[in-house]
């Protein structure tokens, strides 16, 4: 099989699937009589040397009525990866039969250009259906909190949405993995645009995987630059290991320790420390909450 020039650009990948009838016909036209006499490299200049170079030689018989049509249908549903009009083109040059090619290059053209607008309307389409997914997550109703978690720590996020979301608290938390749907994709600007101004704190889970994480570092400076021009305190972090090695940055802050006593409700501490007034979830993106 012949390779595609290493100019990609110049290689026409317009499937033949999107070939009109029109441009069909002619090529059935000009290519399903035979030819008697051979290339130099003693390739067939008809129908017999593009099943050839496409592969497909034994799929095709010798009695069918119109042979083209039926390269062209098998090469379509058999080698998908070269059926393009640049392998076309391509074989048309190697079995000499550039009058072919001149005949239907405008032919090609037209196809081509058909295909590509095709092409930019259902990519257009799709970006739409992005931008308009991530729109609606930013549309979202405030929430008491956002938790901000390693991958890795998700369960952790999950349990305190189950404790938080449910009374005697009754709170509305985000956590990207529920709230974010699968088919939209997680923007760094989207997520700081909902922490900013649609949750009230931000519960950072600190565990080794969280401290290694550049862009929840990222995140926490944004916070922390937040709260210092809103003055208001909004960064709620909660130790999973006491023996975790914290950023400077996090050491200023008390931390909320995670454990279980008979002494004290770590769920009541940790609800504390959040807005729990659950009137103060606003709806209206001029309202903001400080402390």
């Amino acid at each position: 099989m012949a390779n595609p020039p290493s100019n990609l650009s110049e290689f026409n990948r317009t499937p033949l699937s999107e070939l009109t009838n029109e441009t069909k016909l002619q090529l059935s036209c000009m290519l399903s009589r035979k030819k008697v006499l051979r290339t130099e490299d003693g390739y067939e200049r008809d129908w017999r040397g593009i099943a050839h170079l496409a592969k497909l030689t034994n799929l095709i018989t010798e009695n069918v009525s119109k042979p083209m049509d039926a390269v062209l249908s098998t090469w379509i549903q058999h080698n998908p990866n070269t059926a393009e009009v640049g392998y076309l083109e391509q074989y048309l040059g190697i079995i000499d039969r550039w009058d072919v090619q001149d005949d239907i290059k405008e032919y090609l053209i037209k196809d081509t250009e058909r295909f590509n607008m095709k092409k930019q309307q259902r990519e257009q389409l799709q970006n739409n259906n992005s931008v308009t997914q991530s729109v609606n997550i930013l549309k979202q109703p405030r929430y008491n909190a956002c938790i901000l978690y390693a991958e890795a720590d998700v369960k952790h996020a999950v349990e305190i949405v189950d404790h938080l979301e449910n009374p005697p608290y009754n709170m509305k938390l985000f956590i990207k993995h529920r709230d974010i749907p699968p088919e939209v994709p997680f923007e760094y600007d989207n997520f700081v645009e909902l922490m900013a101004n649609r949750c009230n704190h931000l519960i950072a889970l600190l565990t080794e995987k969280f401290v290694a994480s550049r862009e929840n570092a990222n995140l926490m400076n944004f916070m922390e630059k937040l709260q210092i021009e809103r003055s208001s305190r909004r960064i709620i972090p909660i130790l999973y290991n006491s023996n975790i090695e914290l950023p400077k940055t996090l050491c200023l802050y008390t931390c909320l320790e995670y454990r279980r006593s008979p002494l004290f409700s770590f769920w009541d501490r940790l609800a504390s420390s959040i807005e729990m007034n659950i009137s103060q979830i606003y709806y209206s993106d001029d309202n903001r909450i400080s402390r």
